[in-house]
């Protein structure tokens, strides 16, 4: 059974980030210039709304965000199969940029359900205990019984939010590696990663920590600590789908797992 260790992973991306380190330090300038272009506009539209040339920066910046995004998977699953990267397939597909975008929001739309839920229960229950202790100060020896369930409910929250997320992180990955549609794309993620939940965690955390060694390095570190997450993510999502068994779609066609090549030390 074909798997990943999270040591591997980020071997892997280290290796990978290491022999095309130029291009991958340019990756990087690019989304740290789109991101802060984003920035800067939009508090310069705060302040003046009824800008049309800011509006039609604007929508530029976020059109080029979705591309970049996009691209950003496609170089990560390149390096992946142990390919070089390249600015060959910086344009995407229409066909990939509404799927892309639609997996997006279908994601977004699952995971803010039972947080809106979540938060929903909170704010009733931490209403509810500040009415009923006014009207009724007697009952302030429950205040510490209200006090833990607020804070069990958003450790649940956080737990349900953490795992969803986990479960359909690779929704996007099936777009652009496969074009799957939307809701195949969600139900591949959801399938794949099924048995890989705790491991994807800890792939998470440890990257994070990578990040945050990046930060500490007056930002500059990113430069870098960004494309080993980008390419460790791809590899744990090669892994993970060749473990998968095939995903059936609605129209009856498979979508076998590709195989991945490693990178040669």
């Amino acid at each position: 059974m074909n798997t990943f260790s999270i040591r591997e992973a980020v071997r892997f991306a280290l290796s990978a980030v290491k022999r095309n380190v130029g291009f991958y330090i340019l990756l990087s300038v690019l989304i740290f210039v789109v991101a802060f272009g984003a920035e800067m506009i939009n508090e310069y539209r705060s302040v003046n709304e009824s800008d049309v040339l800011s509006l039609v920066a604007h929508i530029l910046l976020l059109v080029l965000n979705l591309i970049l995004s996009i691209w950003a998977i496609r170089v990560g699953l390149d390096a992946a199969e142990a390919k070089k990267p390249s600015f060959s397939n910086f344009l995407p597909s229409w066909e990939v940029v509404w799927k892309f975008i639609l997996s997006n929001a279908l994601v977004a739309l699952i995971v803010v359900v039972p947080a809106i839920l979540f938060v929903g229960a909170i704010a009733l229950l931490t209403f509810g205990s500040v009415v009923g202790l006014a009207a009724l100060p007697t009952l302030g020896s429950l205040s510490p019984i209200l006090v833990g369930l607020v804070g069990v409910l958003v450790l649940l929250l956080i737990f349900a939010l953490i795992y969803l997320g986990t479960r359909f992180m690779f929704s996007t990955y099936y777009v652009v590696d496969q074009k799957l549609g939307p809701i195949e794309s969600v139900r591949a993620s959801w399938h794949s990663t099924h048995s890989f939940v705790w491991k994807l965690i800890g792939l998470m955390f440890v990257l994070s920590l990578i990040n945050f060694v990046g930060m500490l390095a007056f930002f500059i570190g990113l430069l870098v600590t960004i494309p080993i997450t980008l390419v460790a993510t791809a590899y744990a999502y090669r892994q993970i789908s060749q473990t998968a068994h095939s995903v059936p779609t609605p129209s009856g066609d498979v979508v076998e797992p590709v195989p991945t090549p490693t990178i040669e030390q």
